[in-house]
């Protein structure tokens, strides 16, 4: 087809007619024009893109994809809200039944002749089977599909809550907390997961806002419920038993509900047509879950436990679970322990910490549903208000600022969840990847559940000012943690809002959008291209291709260039301003201690993750050595200084240049071991010259250098080829750079050289940097030890 893609920064976007539409970024764009869209367009242009997806994608209209869309939230949507809903009452009535009838024989502390301390278990009982169970749950979710899954959970936990009404001791409020924990783990990781299969990540947010609206409204609910049952003793129950009762009845009967109504994925979905299949599941990103792939994947699973993200979003977790859980399962308590109220109207004076989560999260819902706003920022922000508020807890200054306090962080501890989620399940990839990675963050994470509540202990009562200044650590040590990991998946989140504003428009324009996130982009470090000789001649036509190609430079260049390195670099790769992928080290590569110093500096400022700004970091694979030496005598004056320069320079150098790339190679290579993916590999690509295969007139300590180097690459290939660095070389004829043009710039010289090329011309820059940029190609692993000659002809002669 006709349609190219333009140069680097600009987008070459496809149309059906296929005539090329003018650039408008670096994307890839395709009209939408439903049955009539082409059978086969633009798969060249997007590598590991699949064409039949690509065509999926632009089947239906924009206005067809929204009314699609609208059916899928009213078939997921309410019911994922209802249950998560249920699940949040039923795991905040705990905290409620601590403070119905105070001070009366119906009070659960006083009817299970528990002290406060061991009510403190009831948290840790439920919390350490949920830990555990949760992401083995969450692998077998796709395996049994999500409707029967999510049933089971739900109606057995909706029995065990029911079981709570037989409980006569504390040992078995223990028990029934333990099977609660154990039942309902899996439940919030599997509608999380659910959504991966339906969504794209940058649609994710506003559902989970959607979702989590309800389960917001469970502190109004149980707030509301505790006030009802509130001195109620009926057939034998406390009011504390009636509110777990009534609750577990509702619970078991969703359960079922859930069984026959919950859409499991889009490829077994009855009400949609199989075009609509198609496109549901095309619009996805590559890494996102889909139901084709295998139930289960170890090496997936193993890959994801390598993963530094799934250990980064774990620490935000369990260091706010920490900071947090205790002031939510000990707000109704701190608020009743103000004094100011009835014991009834404090249950109700819980209730506007919810309304006031639903607020924020609806407020900042909608804000991060514009992709302007980074996703990471609204939890960090959050936190600092937290922090803020932990600030006046332990000071206590008097009632109205305490209950101010407690109900502003606790509305903005509830949000945190859901504000944190859709930054979290953007950066998971594969179903069982996916699965792990949810239920491991959301498990683990819940660690803090079973540690924040002992830091209200009943002797820090009644002011907890103990216990909020230790959570005031934890929670500064979760926004360390957030800026950490912010820092480490920001190019994640930047390409999917960014792509998220891109479809947006798109959208306008009945366009679908062909490319999409790489959310391994900020784990891939950029390559770095070390380049002695890399100032001028051959070396900056190879410098500039590779540039082109998005490979970082380190140039090390020659002590006789300082004085003129500024202006032999605008001069070879642009403005100085437009020079950030560039670093330059002086360097004598005939000297050992000059090469090592220069790679340790280099290693210093772009390889270390210790020292090296992200920004700046880049993967050392690929080394050219380019500088050279030659001068011209007749072979039996030549003095002895003059062949051991021209040995020096183009062989000891480059030796000393190679064997300090492939120590640095190696040390990055295992240094990345843990990654996710794979190092790139090692390339060495040395200039030689067409006088390392044919004899040249008064120039033979040049032909003997030249001819050592292609003796040093097949050892270096040898040797290296098996641990990630191939070694080859590439032999020009005489290059018509400014340097060629003055020794060959006479016609009489140039002629008489050019009768001895058969194709009767010097090689261009160009043709020798486009010959060293294929030997740099991941696709040419298998060439190792070669030579490329760039003559024209002229050793075949």
């Amino acid at each position: 087809m006709s349609s190219e893609i333009a140069e680097k920064g600009q987008i070459g976007i496809i149309s059906t007619d296929e005539t090329p539409i003018p650039a408008k970024g670096n994307v890839h764009y395709v009209n939408r024009n439903g049955d009539d869209t082409p059978k086969s367009f633009g798969e060249e242009y997007i590598p590991g893109y699949d064409a039949t997806l690509m065509r999926a994608r632009a089947t239906l209209s924009s206005a067809e994809e929204k009314k699609l869309l609208r059916r899928i939230d009213w078939h997921l949507i309410p019911l994922l809200a209802i249950m998560y809903m249920l699940k949040s009452v039923d795991f905040t009535n705990v905290s409620y039944a601590r403070t119905m009838d105070k001070g009366t024989p119906y009070n659960i502390l006083t009817e299970l002749k528990m002290t406060s301390d061991q009510y403190n278990l009831v948290t840790t009982m439920y919390y350490v089977p949920y830990i555990i169970a949760e992401a083995p749950s969450n692998l077998l979710l796709k395996g049994v599909r999500p409707s029967i899954w999510q049933a089971r959970i739900m109606v057995s936990w909706g029995i065990v809550l029911c079981c709570h009404a037989a409980v006569t001791n504390r040992q078995g409020l223990y028990v029934v907390r333990f099977f609660l924990g154990l039942f309902e783990a899996g439940l919030w990781p599997g509608m999380l997961l659910q959504l991966c299969y339906w969504y794209r990540p940058d649609e994710v947010a506003p559902r989970i806002v959607l979702v989590t609206l309800l389960g917001n409204f469970s502190t109004v609910i149980s707030g509301v419920l505790a006030f009802a049952f509130n001195g109620v003793v009926a057939g034998g129950l406390s009011g504390w038993k009636w509110l777990i009762l009534t609750e577990g009845i509702f619970t078991v009967l969703l359960g079922i509900f859930t069984y026959f109504f919950l859409p499991d994925f889009p490829s077994t979905a009855s009400w949609l047509s199989e075009k609509e299949k198609a496109f549901t599941q095309a619009r996805l990103p590559s890494n996102s879950p889909r139901a084709a792939e295998s139930n289960f994947n170890l090496r997936e699973l193993i890959t994801t436990l390598k993963n530094k993200r799934i250990w980064l979003f774990l620490s935000c977790w369990a260091f706010f679970t920490i900071g947090t859980t205790g002031l939510n399962f000990y707000q109704p308590t701190v608020i009743s322990n103000l004094g100011f109220t009835s014991m009834g109207e404090a249950q109700l004076l819980n209730i506007p910490s919810a309304v006031f989560a639903v607020i924020l999260t609806l407020v900042f819902g909608i804000f991060a549903d514009t992709g302007r706003i980074p996703q990471p920022a609204i939890p960090l922000g959050f936190m600092i208000v937290i922090l803020a508020c932990y600030g006046v807890l332990y000071a206590f200054p008097n009632n109205g600022g305490v209950y101010a306090a407690t109900i502003i962080a606790g509305g903005f501890s509830t949000a945190w969840y859901t504000m944190m989620w859709p930054w979290r399940v953007q950066t998971t990839e594969g179903a069982t990847g996916s699965a792990f990675a949810i239920a491991f963050a959301n498990s683990y994470g819940q660690i803090g559940g079973a540690v924040g509540s002992q830091l209200f202990n009943s002797r820090f009562a009644p002011r907890y000012a103990i216990s909020f200044g230790i959570a005031m650590g934890f929670i500064g040590m979760a926004i360390i943690m957030n800026l950490i990991t912010w820092a480490y998946t920001w190019r994640v989140d930047v390409d999917t809002r960014k792509i998220k504003r891109i479809r947006i428009a798109a959208a306008k324009e009945n366009q679908a959008v062909l490319d999409d996130v790489d959310i391994h982009a900020g784990e891939k470090k950029e390559r770095l291209a070390i380049m002695p000789g890399g100032l001028g001649g051959l070396g900056s036509s190879i410098g500039q291709k590779l540039r082109q190609q998005g490979a970082r430079l380190a140039i090390l260049y020659a002590p006789f260039e300082a004085a003129r390195r500024d202006e032999l670099l605008e001069s070879s790769y642009g403005a100085s301003g437009n020079l950030d992928d560039i670093h330059t080290y002086e360097c004598d590569i005939t000297s050992p201690d000059s090469v090592q110093a220069a790679f340790n500096s280099l290693e210093k400022q772009i390889i270390d993750p210790a020292s090296s700004s992200p920004t700046e970091r880049a993967f050392p694979s690929i080394l050219i050595n380019t500088a050279g030496y030659v001068s011209l005598s007749d072979m039996e004056i030549t003095p002895p200084e003059e062949t051991l320069k021209h040995l020096t320079v183009n062989l000891y150098g480059p030796m000393l240049c190679s064997q300090a790339f492939a120590r640095l190679y190696f040390a990055a290579t295992k240094a990345a071991e843990s990654s996710p993916s794979p190092p790139p590999p090692g390339r060495i690509v040395s200039i030689s010259s067409q006088a390392a295969h044919a004899a040249l007139h008064r120039h033979g300590a040049y032909c003997a250098s030249k001819a050592g180097l292609l003796g040093l690459t097949r050892s270096m290939a040898s040797e290296w080829g098996g641990r990630g660095i191939t070694a080859n070389t590439v032999s020009p004829t005489v290059a018509w750079t400014e340097l060629g043009r003055k020794a060959w710039g006479e016609p009489n010289v140039r002629d008489a050289f050019l009768a001895n090329i058969p194709t009767g011309k010097f090689a261009l820059p160009e043709e020798v940097a486009d010959s060293v940029l294929f030997l740099c190609q991941d696709s040419s692993g298998m060439i190792n030890g070669a030579d490329i000659r760039v003559d024209g002809g002229f050793t075949v002669r």
